[in-house]
This record gives C-alpha cells, sequence and structure tokens, in this order.
C-alpha cells in the first residue's frame, strides 16, 4: 500500500472507468469533523444519548480530544460510519460483502465511485470521491449547453434550489475578522430533517445562531 505500483493500478482503475463511462461528474472532499463530534464519542466509549442530546452535559472539550487522541482505532470506526452513512442516505450507494446497491440520491443515481482515503497531518482521516453518474454529460456536450442563456439559468435554479450555507457575518474582511471561533461548534444534534415542521425550526434556530452571533460581535468592539 502506498508503493507507486498501488498508486499506478488505481490510476488505472480510474481511466479505465472514465473510459467506459465518460469522465466523472463530480470529485468531492468529505472530511468528518472526529475531534468534537458526540458520534465520535460514543464509539470512545462515552455514555451519549444522541435521541436526547444535551451539548452542554459534556464531556468537556479538552476530554473530548483526549478521547479520541488515546483511541484511533475508534476514530477510524467513527470515519468509517459516517463516510458509510453518507453514501447510503445522500449518494444512494450500499455496499456489501457481494455487490454494490445504486438508488436515487441528491445528485442522481450513481453508477460508479471511487474513493481514497487519505490522513491529514494530526492523523484524523478524510476521504477524496469520484462520483460518475447514470445519464450525466460528456463534457463536450456540457461545452456547447453551456453556451445557452437557458440551460445556465437551469443550472442556476438547481444550485439556488439543493446548495445552501449560512454563515453571518461575511459582510466583509473586517466583519469576518470579528467571526468568533468555535471550536465545539460540530458538538451538537442537528435538526432532523424528517420533523413535520423542520423549516420553522430550521428558520429559528439560524436566527439564534445570528443573534447569538452579534452578541459576540458586540462583545469584541
Amino acid at each position: 500500500m502506498a508503493s507507486n505500483q498501488a498508486r499506478f493500478q488505481l490510476r488505472s482503475q480510474i481511466w479505465s472507468t472514465s473510459i467506459y463511462l465518460n469522465p466523472p461528474s463530480l470529485w468531492i472532499t468529505i472530511n468528518p469533523w472526529d475531534l468534537h463530534d458526540p458520534i465520535a464519542q460514543v464509539f470512545c466509549g462515552e455514555q451519549i444519548d444522541l435521541d436526547h442530546f444535551i451539548a452542554t452535559a459534556g464531556p468537556s472539550k479538552e476530554r473530548q480530544a483526549q478521547n479520541i487522541a488515546a483511541d484511533p482505532y475508534a476514530a477510524a470506526k467513527f470515519f468509517h460510519f459516517m463516510i458509510r452513512t453518507i453514501l447510503r442516505t445522500l449518494f444512494g450507494v450500499e455496499a456489501t460483502p457481494y455487490q454494490v446497491k445504486s438508488k436515487m440520491g441528491i445528485f442522481g443515481q450513481v453508477m460508479a465511485y471511487f474513493g481514497i482515503v487519505e490522513s491529514q497531518n494530526q492523523g484524523s482521516l478524510h476521504l477524496h470521491l469520484l462520483l460518475w453518474l447514470m445519464g450525466a454529460l460528456t463534457s463536450e456536450e456540457m461545452h456547447k449547453l453551456l453556451a445557452a442563456a437557458a440551460f445556465r439559468a437551469q443550472v442556476l435554479a438547481y444550485i439556488r434550489a439543493n446548495l445552501r450555507a449560512y454563515v453571518p457575518g461575511l459582510d466583509s474582511a473586517q466583519s469576518v475578522k470579528q467571526i468568533p471561533n468555535e471550536l465545539e461548534i460540530t458538538y451538537s444534534r442537528p435538526i432532523h430533517p424528517d420533523t413535520p415542521d423542520y423549516d420553522s425550526q430550521l428558520a429559528n434556530f439560524e436566527l439564534r445562531l445570528a443573534r447569538s452571533k452579534q452578541v459576540h460581535t458586540c462583545e469584541l468592539h
């Protein structure tokens, strides 16, 4: 593993898949943050009720970091659990010992995928992933369609409907510097998307977050 021969074999698999299915549709990097995540702490042995999660119940951020540092096997189990969950729930792909099942995901139906796990300097793992989507356009077809205003409008509508990033305080370079550094932002339980009033709960959550940012900014001044 990690030899020149292994790299050559992996590149050959990518090139052969691209020849057979056209170039990949998406290149994605998935980097689960294991240092302050309640799921990772469960793998480390902490008794946390994820169904009734209370962020203030502990363990402290120092204890969380110590747990991950002391148990790299638990950190690796957390990483693989998160990757399998993302592949299954978001991309519609489930790999079994005997076959790979594919169904409709957030990007469509995946025809093939290729992922390589890499470690960072601190030892945590992340995944570089190539996705080949069913019915995806070739690069020549994409270049031709992007020249049409109507197609660009469809792409823009899709991005606005499906991609969202909410980070308050990005008005100027000065406001970005005033955003407080929240080290434990991942130590939380997001709102369940199947909740009947998910949209209203999400709006209230973002409103509370924006107000807390304003309070921190006033304190900094």
